[in-house]
């Protein structure tokens, strides 16, 4: 919070996921998140704690693509402000955006 990143997206490591799913654990053992996705449920499902202390699916087949985003998207969710709405961007005299696009660098 209140850190201007230079890239867009989540930089998964270990102390990162460990946030991520600790805080998913949390919702779900606190039944404040319901997962009605039969995917993720069954990611989830099959989630373990690995013999190496860190955390994955319990076998080398399964997957927890469903498992890691439904965690990051809580994670964010309860550590970002969102600002209220406000309407559309405004447009400019083309009505091309004012704001910086994904692929300009930052000015000023």
């Amino acid at each position: 919070p209140e850190k201007v990143a230079t890239t867009y997206g989540w930089d998964t490591n270990e102390q990162r996921k460990q946030w991520a799913i600790g805080w998913l654990l949390k919702l779900v053992v606190d039944h404040i998140l319901t997962i009605h996705d039969p995917v993720t449920m069954a990611e989830m499902k099959t989630y373990v704690t690995l013999p190496n202390g860190g955390f994955g699916p319990s076998s080398r087949e399964g997957h927890d693509d469903t498992v890691m985003s439904m965690a990051i998207g809580c994670v964010c969710n309860s550590t970002e402000v969102l600002m209220a709405y406000e309407g559309p961007f405004p447009m400019s005299d083309d009505n091309g955006p004012t704001y910086q696009g994904w692929d300009e660098e930052p000015t000023g």
